[in-house]
């Protein structure tokens, strides 16, 4: 009987640390997301792919933003965050600084 509880909560440790689940939740907030972005568009279901495309192009930039001005106020923020989101949300100008770098600081 002892064993069986054991094995129990070991089967619910490796459900909630499976990479499956993390993934899973993820996506479902990023469903929510979207369809909350999709509704502001227009109250139609065709409109979801729209309201994906708007999501992953902006939510880098949104980051950014709550976490520079709303959560960096009182709690800091990491440097290395910072550089992360904006290599996400500019790639293009993260090329260019990264680029000048190499050229004329090596």
């Amino acid at each position: 009987m002892h064993s069986n509880k054991k094995q129990t909560v070991h089967n619910i440790n490796e459900l909630f640390n499976c990479e499956n689940l993390k993934n899973d939740v993820r996506e479902n907030y990023k469903h929510d997301i979207i369809v909350e972005i999709s509704r502001m568009i227009d109250n139609n279901p065709c409109t979801i792919c729209k309201a994906e495309e708007i999501f992953d192009s902006i939510k880098y930039d949104i980051a950014k933003y709550i976490l520079n001005h709303e959560y960096a106020v009182s709690h800091g923020v990491e440097d290395s965050l910072m550089l992360w989101l904006e290599e996400k949300s500019s790639p293009n100008k993260m090329e260019k600084l990264s680029s000048f770098f190499e050229k004329y600081i090596k």
